[in-house]
């Protein structure tokens, strides 16, 4: 691909460097040599031009351009001018400029050649890029010294941009990310705020390396380079799907009563004497609820206790509901926090209708539930 412009130092270098080098040092020689074709041309053997090719072309050729007749008016044999009627126009008077070809075509014209070789530096430097590699006009670009009129000055950027086509290539890497799935194994066995990873996710990767000719800054061709792909890695991960009935905090089992026995030693009372509950007092099929969300692993009648429904709760603690009239649950069964789970009664060693309520920290020995309960709502019963 041939180069223009050294990107680096942002010198001109290539094809508008050549133009700089075989323009240099003419002026001495230039003058002589119009002297002399403009002799050659006045006998219509000549045309005049002096081109520099920046594709790199022989500092002799030549591009068709107007003769000096054609700007000065014919030239007889006997050398005298020819004069001009006064009803035809004058012609332009020529001068030495610099002419800028696009494929042998007069382009526009600027007053030196510095003049146009920072013209076509500007034409490229519009469209070039950090990531530039390489950069050319895709026309062949001649300047030429030659005698104009200096119509070919007005609009002289306009015309230049207008009839060259710059040409840049550079190399385009493109990356992206490619996420991963992930995959869901259910656990019946765990709630369903808990899992576990088993094989964690990695995202892939891709990358694409292509090389793209622009036309004017607009793409015109694109050529792969090349291009990787690492796949994704899919997530597997463990869920439960159990569901929460614990709340985490304790509620009293009976909406409205009477505190009648508290836990502890007691005594003068039916019953044990080493009283592992507390006693709320209520008419007979008052509603008992569950202190807490839990299974019910007991609903029965048990010895003392009556009838009797045992509920393990998610934390491992187990709440006791005894002297029932009457029992709304089986075993087996998942309760919420304040479901109706049986009725206050007097059945097994009771001496009123009350509900009997322990509370067994994580299955283990009975423990006050005052100290778990909010504040007691009940009074106590005289």
């Amino acid at each position: 691909m041939r180069r223009s412009f050294d990107l680096k130092s942002k010198q001109p270098c290539g094809a508008v460097r050549r133009l700089v080098l075989r323009l240099k040092g003419s002026g001495h020689l230039l003058l002589l040599a119009v002297l002399c074709l403009g002799v050659l041309a006045a006998a219509g053997r000549l045309n005049m031009a002096e081109a520099v090719n920046t594709e790199g072309g022989s500092e002799g050729e030549t591009r068709p351009t107007r003769t000096l007749a054609a700007f000065a008016g014919q030239i007889p044999e006997n050398g005298s001018a020819k004069e001009t009627p006064a009803d035809e126009p004058s012609l332009p008077t020529p001068r030495e400029l610099t002419v800028v070809y696009a494929d042998g075509e007069a382009v526009c014209a600027y007053k030196s050649s510095s003049e146009a070789v920072e013209a076509l530096e500007r034409l490229e430097g519009a469209y070039l890029s950090d990531g530039t590699e390489s950069v050319r006009f895709r026309q062949e670009v001649v300047l030429a010294h030659a005698p104009v009129d200096d119509g070919l000055l007005r609009g002289a950027e306009k015309k230049l941009a207008g009839a060259l086509t710059v040409e840049t290539v550079e190399t385009v890497v493109v990356e992206k990310t490619i996420p991963y799935l992930t995959q869901e194994i259910v656990d019946s066995q765990l709630y369903e705020d808990e899992g576990y990873v088993v094989t964690p996710g990695r995202e892939g990767r891709e990358r694409v390396e292509n090389l793209v000719r622009y036309e004017n800054g607009v793409a015109s061709e694109i050529e792969a380079l090349s291009h990787t792909r690492q796949e994704p890695v899919t997530e597997i991960v463990v869920v439960g799907s159990r569901v929460h009935h614990s709340a985490g905090n304790y509620i009293w089992p009976v909406e409205d009563g009477w505190l009648s026995s508290p836990f502890g030693t007691r005594y003068g009372s039916i019953g044990s004497s080493d009283h592992q509950g507390v006693d709320i007092a209520n008419e007979r099929g008052t509603p008992i609820m569950a202190a807490d969300g839990g299974v019910v692993f007991f609903a029965e009648s048990y010895h003392g206790y009556g009838l009797l429904v045992k509920i393990q709760h998610e934390n491992g603690d187990v709440t006791y509901y005894a002297h029932c009239s009457e029992i709304l649950v089986k075993e087996g069964d998942v309760v919420d926090q304040g479901q109706v789970i049986a009725r206050i009664g007097t059945t097994g060693v009771a001496s009123g209708n009350h509900c009997h309520f322990e509370l067994h920290p994580g299955g283990g020995a009975a423990a006050d539930p005052m100290d778990y309960l909010p504040d007691c709502p009940y009074p106590w019963l005289d």
